[in-house]
């Protein structure tokens, strides 16, 4: 839960931003803001892209 923290204070433009959360049975669920364009796995596959740079954004 201290990720949840973390995920509330941080703001920037180069973040997908933490909305909300809630206990459903046992399972934890996240909102976050919408996030256009899919899912890194998704750019990472359909964009010809170097290994340094699939490494950039993975950490960012």
């Amino acid at each position: 839960v201290n990720e949840i923290m973390i995920m509330k204070r941080c703001r920037s433009p180069s973040v997908v931003n933490y909305l909300d959360s809630y206990l459903l049975g046992r399972q934890l669920w996240l909102i976050m803001e919408y996030m256009d364009g899919g899912t890194l796995s998704d750019v990472i596959h359909k964009t010809c892209l170097s290994e340094d740079h699939i490494a950039a954004i993975s950490r960012e």
